[in-house]
Order: C-alpha cells, then structure tokens, then sequence
C-alpha cells in the first residue's frame, strides 16, 4: 500500500487540491511530480511534461521548521558541493535524491534520464558515474565476480560477447596441452613405462584410467602445470580488467542509449516505451549467454 504521508500539505498539480492520506496518487516516472490517478489519466501527461528536457526534478514544499536530518543533509551537501556525498545522505520519503547530483550527466543527457535508464540500481550507478567523470576510478565487484555474464545482464551484449569469446579462448587453449612437443612426448614415455607394452597395445587401456594417468604426468609436467595455473591467472587478470572497466563503459552505453531515445521519440509515451525496452536490465540475456557458454565448452569436449 503506498505511503501518501510524505505527500502531506502538498497539492495536485491539476485539481490543485491538498492531497490526502487515503487518495490514489501517483508519481511521474521521470521528474517524481505527484498527481491524482484520475487527474493524470485526464491530462494523459505530467504536468511538468515541458521541464523535463531540462532535467527537472520534482520536490516537496519546505516544512515551516526542519527536523536534524534534514539539516544534516543540507550541511552534506555544502560540503561536498553539486556532484555527491562521499557516503550516501540520510534522505526522508519526501527528498529525492538526485538533487545532490548534477542536472546533466554528459551533453545533452540529464541526471534524471540516466536514472531512467539504468532502473535496478540506478542510484548507486549514477554515483560511481559522477565518480568516473570526476577521474576517480571506481570499481565494480558484480561485473568481476559474473563477468562475461554481468555485461549481458546489463543489456551490454557487445562487450558481453568479447568477453565470452576471450574466456573461452582461454579455456580452449588450457585444455589443449598436448598440443606442445614436451609434453606429448613425456606422456606417451609414461604410458609405455606403466603399461610396459608397446604403441600397438597402449589402446588396451580403460577409460578411467586413462584419465587417471593423464592427470597424473599433466601435474607433474612443467609445461602442463603451467599452462593449468597460467589458465587462472588469465582469468583473473580479465575479470580485473571488468571489474576496474564496467563503470565507464556502462556509463557510455546509458549515454549513448539516453541520447538515442531521446532523438528517436515520437512523444512522451513512446519515449517512456523505449527507456522499458532499452534501458534496466535483462535477466533473459544472461541465462541465455550462461546457457550458450556451457553448450559451447561441453560440445568442445566432446569433440577434443
């Protein structure tokens, strides 16, 4: 049930009546303008549909007297000036807290379009976005730990898809060891040792133990133990390169994504569409790209 508290003493933009706690209220998804439904549904707009291009944002009328938190936010926010706290404010139900930001992020895309776009997690993103504009690098723990997988999660499938094809690279190449000269020939000497039977006969061999065996001279093989631990290390090392990146790489596709609905859009309606088709996140692309990576290594290994 929504809390029309943080509404109290204000005013419907089109009855110009005072809300109250039981009225259906709702809010513009882009500058937070409170309406009645049935006004809103009367108008089919916001209000304050003609400010928005300019980033405008909606905020409650001053109380006659504010209480510590508020003044602790406001003394935060002198502190650190346009950009942002370096811990998030306190903020009550009534305050948005964009206001802390800049209106615009980049030319020609506002604070508020941005939060559009990105949806799940839209504050804490455009506060590492404001982060990385101000040079300050920021780092992101859920594209290191799921990378490839976070970038198509995000709607990132470019990046997503370079990413997949350099693990699987990776992976590829470390389960090929046999491929070099050393390591073919000191396996074939440890079959013929164990076995002590000839080329002829080394097929004689079950299948477990082959697998046994191979293991065995693949750890005890200098080219084998490096090629085994140096798969890791490359897999760290690339997960690092996502996790130092994904913020400013995000950041441009939000950009990139803001600018082109905003030039595309027929009307308000359409645009709202576009930031639901474009913007947040999907969970589907992920499952399909986690899906298609183990399709892709178990086909992989049943051919090698």
């Amino acid at each position: 049930m929504q809390n029309n508290f943080r509404f109290t003493n204000e005013h419907c933009p089109v009855c110009n009546e005072e809300f109250g706690k039981d009225d259906d209220i709702v809010v513009c998804p882009y500058c937070g303008t409170p309406h009645h439904r049935e006004c809103y549904k009367q108008t089919g707009k916001c209000s304050n549909n003609e400010k928005h291009a300019s980033g405008f944002v909606w905020e409650p009328q001053a109380p006659a007297t504010e209480p510590e938190p508020e003044q602790k936010t406001e003394q935060r926010y002198e502190q650190y000036g346009d950009a942002f706290a370096e811990q998030p404010p306190f903020f009550t139900q009534a305050q948005n807290p964009l206001k802390l930001f800049p209106a615009e992020l980049d030319e020609n895309v506002s604070t508020v379009d941005a939060y559009s776009a990105v949806r799940v997690g839209a504050y804490k993103y455009i506060q590492k976005f404001f982060y990385e504009k101000a040079g300050k690098k920021t780092f992101n723990w859920a594209a290191f730990f799921f990378a490839p997988f976070w970038f198509f999660y995000r709607k990132l499938p470019r990046l997503g898809i370079i990413f997949l094809a350099v693990t699987l690279g990776i992976t590829v190449a470390a389960s090929l060891p046999q491929a070099t000269v050393n390591f073919a020939e000191d396996l074939y000497e440890f079959y013929e040792e164990y076995y002590e039977v000839d080329e002829s006969t080394l097929d004689e061999a079950t299948a477990e133990q082959l697998l046994s065996d191979y293991a065995a001279v693949y750890k005890n093989n200098p080219v084998g133990t490096a090629i085994y631990f140096g798969q890791y290390v490359a897999i760290f090392a690339l997960h690092l390169v996502a996790g130092f990146k994904a913020n400013k790489w995000y950041m441009q596709s939000v950009t990139e994504k803001v600018r082109k609905i905003n030039s595309e859009a027929t009307d308000e309606n359409d645009r709202g569409l576009q930031y639901l088709r474009l913007g947040g996140t999907s969970m589907f692309m992920a499952f399909v790209a986690v899906f298609g990576y183990q399709f892709i290594i178990n086909a992989l290994s049943y051919l090698l």
